[in-house]
């Protein structure tokens, strides 16, 4: 599953069937960069604005109230909409992508405003099975992609940053990842960007494929 920059499983009211160039192999992160990536980069779109500089590091256990956040913020409201009230995500077809957080394959990313210490957006994904499968599923082994920014950090190539920071750090370990977006949300270009294919389309939303190289295994 994964507003403006992001993949939704909510779109015009309804509920929907969720939120770099293809398959091109990179180096591992070291342990070091895993833990603590820093960016930095433009603030807006204006020549006036300030650099931005950007801590992204592993989510954790204790991140998992900032994640509910994110997951509000990861419904696509379409222009003229009102926006949903708080306690939607807590609904069981959206809480699943939160709830207990710190399950075996749960993986993800928070970027950090280090001018002011702030969380500002997140990117994660976790695996689903049949019976308790997200918005965005294709099968068992291939975990769903949601990503998030506060609106104010949006528009700032932080979202391209957590994402390729995720795929860097999955890249070896699943054959691919999946996300579903609304059909109608201008981040399915950002997606496109970074190798995800559009693999069904229904109840007004894509779900979206991206297939990754799984080093370990091609080296064997």
């Amino acid at each position: 599953m994964v507003c403006y920059l992001m993949a939704s499983p909510l779109a015009d009211g309804l509920f929907h069937r969720a939120i770099m160039e293809s398959c091109t192999c990179r180096d591992y992160l070291s342990p070091e960069l895993k833990r603590s990536v820093h960016y930095l980069g433009g603030s807006g779109t204006s020549a006036a604005t300030k650099t931005l500089s950007l801590t992204i590091r592993p989510i954790e256990q204790a991140d998992e109230p900032f994640l509910w956040e994110m997951l509000y913020h990861a419904l696509f409201v379409s222009e003229g909409q009102r926006p949903f009230p708080k306690d939607i995500v807590r609904k069981s077809n959206l809480a699943r992508y939160v709830d207990d957080w710190g399950k075996e394959h749960d993986r993800g990313f928070i970027a950090i405003d280090d001018s002011v210490s702030r969380s500002v957006g997140a990117v994660w994904v976790r695996l689903f099975a049949e019976e308790t499968k997200g918005y965005g599923y294709i099968d068992s082994e291939i975990p769903e992609l949601s990503i998030a920014l506060l609106p104010e950090y949006r528009n700032q190539g932080i979202g391209g940053k957590l994402i390729e920071t995720l795929i860097d750090d999955l890249e070896s370990e699943y054959p691919a990842i999946s996300l579903s977006v609304s059909d109608k949300n201008p981040a399915v270009r950002l997606y496109e960007r970074f190798g995800f294919e559009i693999v069904d389309h229904r109840a007004g939303s894509f779900t979206m494929r991206k297939d990754l190289c799984l080093l370990n295994k091609s080296a064997t």
